[in-house]
């Protein structure tokens, strides 16, 4: 199948080292060039992940499948151009594998710039030519030794008297490959003639109508079986049961891991072994040792490996086979206790079919081949009824000629209905000309081959898919007749790619809120201090009210700067007591304009309300993208209501109101009267950039966040809801403890007093008077500096010794961090007061001090300073 998922919002995180003295998690690529089912293949990957699982403990191993036997090597190369760095642009990758010669061909071109720094070892590659190109600093693994003049010289003393030899190819590109291999081995052999049954010519119907007149003295090789032609999928065992039951002759093959479907012999080189020597490699890599250090070592030569069953059955003996030659599946009898009785029997038994035989010779050879014929099309429609994609026929008008049995399901439709219909009632209305393009192409030019293209098709529900279709002409004595196409379902992957860019977008909207939202926090910081500083010095009423009214804009504004901060992910919230009859009290007006005039807005607000610990900004949030849902549920006006309560919260998880300002929770509840979800909406409802409503109408993020929020603060949520009958959310919070609820007065700057030198560095000139005027009013000794050089010019030769450095995080030149190691090192008692629009940059708090968020009033400045001088309080 094709692996073009892209997984836009991602599979994981990089798995980091674990502390402790444990040895760091080995992450692991294995990228086969076969599909999953594939005996070769599949022993490969168990070898390589029990060896390796068994020498690193945390190893996380990754398989991905190129599926070169039943798709084009260079279309399955672009789309893992595409896919794997989708999937694993947030994985580290340590080392990547590559089974057989395609994989090993696609890293040799892309690896260095998918996997950077990740080395290569291989398996299963016979290509001399593509090892020697290799990246010696890079690529390194086990050769596998593929010998063909040696089984096409076993098959000559098996048939001595063999004219012709049968070699049996599929249609895979792979196999193309083998035509000039086989060539070359017959020229060892006098005598014999190969003849070469090919999938991509006649079909397998083709080949297993020749094969069943072939002389019994000659000699079958099939390598593997998986395509059939047209890109037909074939399952291999059933493919090579079928070639050696038609077969007159013994059948061969280089791969031993198909024995016990009637083939006679095949090369011992299995997957399991081969795949031990590589994970060996591959652990010598993991530990350290530099690649071009270890040799690229050949495996392989191993002896075939017969079965018994078959021999007895074309009649040979042991004597005719290798030395080296190894017989599975011989019987465990008691042949020797019993000879005389089995021989006594077998004579009874020969007699009595012999003259069986002379009776019904003739009936029994029309009977066998009658039923060869009818198995023949038996498997050919049990493959194509149980194969995993949408195959069907229809004629140059689009009439269903015939359909498997996916179709049917994934379009909903029985078998008999699909098969009087039309492609045009099928096919989406706005994709039927592109269907029609893509026969006309066909018919104009009949050897293009055939290329995927991408519809929607119409489900009988009315449901709307994506389908990735491939279609070829039929033919009937030259002439087109008709398309068989192939279809497999997409609309997973396409729902990714919209989720992928819809990502992307909010990715950037954040990263551009935060910037603005750094900048209005500089400018904020000038315009509420000085309000703040103006209004005690104010005597007049009416401009003392101005600018309290200039100061409560200014919070309001800052309220808003730091929801973009939190939205942008450049704020990480503290929690702090908030009272939410104060947030609900706080967003009416907001909320009213929001919601229209059509819907009437309800709150019933519970007095003596108890705080819960959060940021009210988030909890504001919550609100608001509540509220949204809300009014989207009520397109034609309605109800929406939002009420607190103190609840107790018993052992069960049920909730009970409680008396007064008692309780153990307190619950904000906002309901609305709309059209309601049904069970199934409601089972998705916080499943990020899910949504119900329509393209360009909502990001399906807005309950998302709210459900982040609240799980943020140790909160939950619930929702009620029918069709019809309105929606209900309900969110708890613990209540907080007793000395969070104590109200924290700030003290007045006016009664502060000051004493010591401070160091005022920010690049904002505004900014920067603002802060030394408010520690100069203060009392302190202000030093101001634009940046970090002129900092440390002006404590340079013990002139100026601060207490304090009050510093800007973010400037140009040097960070405010940088600049307070450099002052340590001459002044290690220097206390230093990080401030920031950021307050992502809390995580300097372990080395300095708590950070100081713009903006800030001057009691706040002030309160800091005299924390780090050990002085705060009132006095």
């Amino acid at each position: 199948m094709t692996y073009r998922l892209i997984l836009a919002l991602q599979v994981g995180m990089v798995c980091l080292a674990a502390r402790g003295g444990r040895a760091a998690q080995k992450s692991v690529l294995i990228l086969n060039s076969y599909h999953p089912g594939f005996a070769w293949t599949d022993d490969l990957v168990k070898s390589i992940g029990e060896r390796l699982r068994r020498s690193f403990k945390d190893l996380e191993l990754h398989v991905e499948y190129m599926d070169v036997k039943h798709f084009e090597e260079r279309r399955q190369a672009e789309l893992f151009r595409e896919f794997l760095p989708a999937k694993y642009r947030n994985r580290r990758v340590d080392l990547v594998i590559a089974t057989d010669d395609a994989a090993l061909a696609f890293l040799a071109k892309e690896g260095a710039g998918l996997f950077p720094g990740a080395p290569v070892v291989f398996c299963g590659v016979s290509d001399t030519e593509l090892i020697g190109g290799l990246d010696r600093d890079r690529f390194t693994g086990v050769q596998e030794l593929f010998n063909t003049r040696a089984l096409v010289q076993m098959a000559k003393r098996l048939r001595p008297r063999a004219e012709q030899m049968y070699v049996v190819l599929d249609a895979s590109e792979q196999n193309h490959a083998f035509v000039g291999i086989f060539k070359e081995a017959f020229g060892s052999v006098k005598g014999v003639e190969p003849v070469f049954l090919l999938a991509g010519e006649t079909g397998l119907e083709g080949i297993l109508r020749k094969l069943g007149s072939v002389a019994q003295d000659s000699i079958v090789i099939a390598n593997s079986f998986t395509q059939d032609r047209g890109g037909v999928v074939v399952e291999m065992e059933r493919a090579m049961e079928a070639i050696t039951g038609a077969a007159r002759a013994p059948v061969i093959s280089p791969n031993s891991s198909v024995l016990g479907q009637g083939l006679l012999a095949g090369n011992a080189n299995g997957g399991l072994r081969h795949g031990s020597f590589t994970a060996q490699v591959a652990e010598r890599v993991l530990r350290g040792e530099r690649v071009r250090s270890i040799p690229i070592e050949p495996e392989g030569g191993f002896g075939p490996v017969f079965d018994y069953a078959a021999m007895q059955r074309w009649g040979i003996g042991e004597e005719q086979l290798p030395p080296e030659a190894e017989v599975l599946n011989r019987p465990v009898g008691l042949w020797a206790h019993y000879r005389q009785y089995v021989v006594i029997a077998l004579v009874l038994m020969t007699a009595q079919m012999g003259v069986i035989g002379l009776l019904v010779g003739n009936i029994r050879a029309r009977r066998k081949a009658e039923a060869q014929l009818r198995e023949s099309e038996l498997r050919h429609k049990e493959m194509v009824e149980n194969a995993i994609d949408s195959i069907y026929s229809h004629d140059l008008e689009g009439r269903y000629i015939s359909v498997n049995r996916t179709l049917a399901e994934l379009l909903g439709y029985t078998r008999e209905e699909l098969l009087s219909m039309n492609i045009d009632q099928i096919v989406a209305p706005e994709y039927v000309e592109a269907a029609r393009r893509s026969i006309a192409r066909k018919l104009a030019n009949d050897k293009m081959k055939p290329t995927p293209y991408e519809i929607v098709a119409v489900c009988k529900d009315g449901r709307r898919i994506w389908v990735e279709v491939s279609t070829r002409l039929i033919r009937e004595n030259g002439k087109p007749v008709g398309v068989e196409g192939i279809a497999r379902d997409i609309t997973v992957r396409k729902k990714l790619e919209i989720q992928l860019r819809q990502a992307q977008k909010m990715d950037a909207l954040g990263r551009l809120a935060g910037g603005v939202a750094h900048d209005f926090n500089n400018l904020l910081t000038v315009i509420c201090g000085y309000a703040n500083l103006l209004i005690p010095e104010t005597r007049d009423s009416r401009q003392r009210e101005r600018l309290e009214l200039i100061g409560k804009a200014g919070e309001q504004a800052a309220r808003l700067t730091q929801q973009l901060l939190a939205f942008s992910r450049s704020q990480a919230a503290e929690p702090a007591p908030v009272d939410l009859n104060r947030v609900v009290k706080d967003m009416e007006k907001i909320l009213m304009r929001m919601i229209g005039e059509d819907v009437r807005l309800v709150t019933e607000l519970a007095p003596g309300l108890g705080p819960m610990m959060g940021d009210a900004g988030h909890m504001g949030q919550v609100v608001m993208n509540l509220a949204v849902n809300a009014r989207d549920a009520m397109p034609a006006g309605g109800t929406l209501s939002i009420s607190t309560s103190n609840v107790t919260r018993s052992g069960d998880g049920t909730y009970t109101a409680a008396p007064g300002n008692a309780g153990t929770h307190v619950m904000l509840r906002v309901s609305d009267t709309g059209t309601g979800m049904d069970p199934d909406v409601v089972r998705q409802a916080f499943e990020p950039f899910y949504t119900t409503k329509e393209q360009g109408k909502g990001t399906g993020l807005g309950l998302s966040v709210v459900y982040g929020i609240v799980k943020q603060y140790d909160g939950e949520i619930s929702v009620a809801s029918e069709p019809g009958r309105g929606t209900t959310f309900r969110i708890s919070f613990p209540q907080a403890g007793a000395e969070a609820r104590a109200e924290v007065k700030e003290c007045e700057s006016g009664v502060m007093n000051g004493r010591g030198t401070v160091l005022v560095v920010e690049d904002r000139e505004d900014v920067r008077r603002y802060a030394a005027n408010v520690l100069a009013d203060a009392g302190y000794k202000v030093l101001a500096a634009a940046h970090g050089a002129e900092a440390l010019a002006m404590v340079a030769g013990g002139g100026n010794r601060p207490d304090v450095l009050l510093t800007d995080v973010i400037m140009p030149g040097m960070s405010g961090v940088e600049l307070a190691d450099k002052l340590a090192e001459s002044l290690p008692n220097l206390r230093v007061v990080l401030m920031s629009g950021y307050t992502a940059g809390a995580e300097f708090e372990d080395k300095y001090s708590r950070l100081l968020a713009k903006p800030f009033s001057p009691g706040a400045l002030l309160e800091r300073v005299r924390e780090e001088l050990g002085t705060a309080g009132c006095r």
